[in-house]
């Protein structure tokens, strides 16, 4: 049991109290009393003949740790920023992309011909001119149709692909590794990361020894804006960015615009880590372990918190995709060896593209 000594000073209403971890100061009447403690958390106290009520309001926002902590020499928050379309253009693909940015970036004129239609409609009805609503109203449907006919056709792109029996069974290989992550019942694309540098910061976060932001990616087939194909393209989706697994390179969208990225120049590292589950556990997870929201020292609950749970600790895997110039993505997956198994396959896949490049030459 620890002793300590406590001295309080009163003036009127106004109650210092002093301790060894500085002081502290509360207002109110007998049997009402809101106080501040030293550390800067506040609190209401009330109540008399024996029943009393406490209520915790909380602590001032410039005494959370979070900030000074940078400021002793602390690593800061990791980010998991992906690297921009406009890095992934290498020499070899430079046309095709410069095509693919023009398609996608252009201003559109089917655009332009809707909003000044509006425009021109907005103004008749201000004026009250059915015959001026009736004229712009159809004008702008027939040049908003032509416009769109145009615009189609000058921004489509033909990627068209004709598949030898050999091929075919290579691009084949690369869909089963995307599929491997497809089969996952989750996969969350990291935001960032915080190291937790403080006992209370762990015992209030079930015991972990870092903090992870995420989101939801997805897997899936589709094809690239303005791209007509004929072959049915793996998709991935995180982080806003979207990576087209095509059979010669993988293309990548973003807000800056159309990137490429040669199979043979993306590299990946594959691992399974202990993750504590606070939302909804995948049902194709492997549940290893369990802990408190609020652990004690020894990894018990904390029995000083009425809404203690115990929450899942759940093996997840983990999958880098980088390239020459930074960061793809870093993947989480319900499935812990899904990673793995796209890892197996990719590797395989580009096997068979050294081949066929060997026999080419």
């Amino acid at each position: 049991m620890a002793w300590y000594l406590r001295k309080s000073v009163s003036v009127g209403p106004i109650r210092l109290n002093l301790s060894k971890g500085g002081v502290g100061a509360s207002v109110g009447v007998t049997g009402f009393r809101v106080g501040m403690r030293p550390d800067g958390s506040s609190y209401v106290h009330a109540g008399r003949h024996g029943l009393y009520m406490r209520e915790e309001l909380g602590r001032r926002k410039d005494g959370d740790q979070a900030a000074p902590l940078d400021s002793v020499g602390l690593l800061p928050t990791q980010k998991f920023d992906a690297v921009s379309a406009r890095d992934l253009i290498g020499p070899e693909r430079k046309e095709l992309i410069d095509r693919l940015n023009k398609a996608y970036k252009d201003l559109r004129l089917d655009y332009l011909v809707f909003i000044v239609a509006m425009s021109a409609f907005g103004v008749a009805w201000l004026n009250d001119s059915q015959l001026g609503m009736l004229i712009s109203g159809s004008l702008g449907v027939l040049l908003g149709i032509a416009a769109s006919v145009f615009e189609s056709r000058r921004r489509t792109v033909k990627i068209i692909y004709e598949f030898e029996a050999d091929d075919m069974t290579s691009f084949s290989k690369l869909v089963q590794a995307v599929n491997h992550l497809a089969e996952c019942k989750r996969i969350w694309a990291y935001i960032d990361s915080r190291d937790l540098t403080s006992a209370h910061e762990s015992k209030v976060n079930a015991g972990a020894s870092s903090l992870i932001k995420r989101e939801p990616a997805v897997i899936g087939t589709g094809t690239p804006p303005w791209v007509e194909t004929n072959i049915t393209i793996p998709t991935l989706k995180a982080r806003g960015i979207t990576a087209y697994f095509m059979p010669d390179c993988i293309l990548v969208y973003d807000s800056a615009g159309v990137g490429c990225v040669e199979h043979s120049s993306l590299s990946f590292s594959t691992s399974a880590e202990r993750f504590i589950e606070d939302g909804q556990v995948p049902s194709d997870s492997n549940v290893v372990d369990r802990t408190w929201k609020y652990a004690n020292k020894r990894g018990g609950p904390d029995r000083r918190f009425k809404d203690n749970r115990e929450i899942p600790i759940c093996l997840y895997g983990k999958l880098d995709l980088s390239t020459s110039a930074g960061l793809l993505c870093h993947l989480q997956t319900s499935k812990s060896d899904a990673p793995q198994s796209f890892s197996k396959q990719y590797l395989a896949y580009l096997k068979t593209i050294d081949v066929g490049r060997g026999t080419g030459a």
